[in-house]
């Protein structure tokens, strides 16, 4: 994260000051330059964030924070800010979202608001990625049975059987020559561990061609309501 923010820093400085001072008949090569290398610094960032959080998965620490920094969640508002995180995104796809809850009455977990929300943007944004621009994708929150479930459905590439176990596994991606540009293969495997250490699952139904549905699964609070 150290030399990260270093470069981070010191690109927008530098990017600010060549804004300024180029002349106009090369400012538009630049600027290429410039959208080139922050693209590149974005996607190292969200790297080394993901790398973060997997370790802390994998050792046990998110487990100690579900057990001790749990409060009731709202599904509905933990979609909303998921969203949030995902406006430019979504923005530079043109994609829409259809937003429907299938209950008569407030659905709600316990759990640690900002690792839940972090696993709900992790698979909308997957579902932003693989869409058509310009497509819409439903978000549903229900009730199952003692669950509270929110599901992601997008109309995008789907994913091939053969490939939909592996998805879950570290650095794994589905037909890695054609999404080469859209992520590392971190994303679900930190969806999976988030969503297990708070006692739930994850489920995926997807078709290529036709698109993919993922439903987190969660425990109600307060139980059996």
């Amino acid at each position: 994260r150290t030399p990260l923010t270093y470069v981070t820093g010191g690109f927008a400085l530098l990017a600010e000051e060549l804004e300024t001072q180029q002349a106009p008949s090369t400012s538009e090569d630049v600027r290429v330059s410039l959208d080139l290398i922050q693209n590149g610094t974005q996607r190292l960032n969200r790297l080394a964030e993901q790398m973060v959080l997997y370790s802390e998965i994998i050792s046990g620490y998110i487990q100690s924070q579900v057990a001790v920094a749990s409060e009731e969640v709202d599904l509905e508002m933990l979609v909303s800010d998921a969203l949030g995180i995902l406006l430019a995104p979504a923005s530079e796809r043109k994609i829409s979202f259809h937003r429907t809850c299938q209950s008569d009455f407030p659905v709600a977990t316990y759990g640690v608001r900002e690792l839940l929300v972090t696993a709900t943007s992790e698979v909308i944004r997957n579902a932003i990625q693989h869409s058509p621009e310009g497509s819409s994708i439903e978000l549903v929150v229900a009730r199952e049975s003692e669950f509270g479930t929110i599901t992601v459905i997008d109309h995008g590439t789907g994913i091939r059987p053969e490939d939909q176990a592996s998805i879950w596994e570290l650095l794994s991606q589905a037909d890695r020559s054609r999404n080469e540009q859209q992520g590392v293969g971190m994303g679900l495997p930190i969806v999976k561990g988030i969503v297990t250490a708070h006692n739930g699952d994850v489920f995926l139904y997807s078709v290529p061609g036709v698109g993919t549905e993922m439903t987190l699964r969660l425990p109600l609070y307060p139980p059996g309501t």
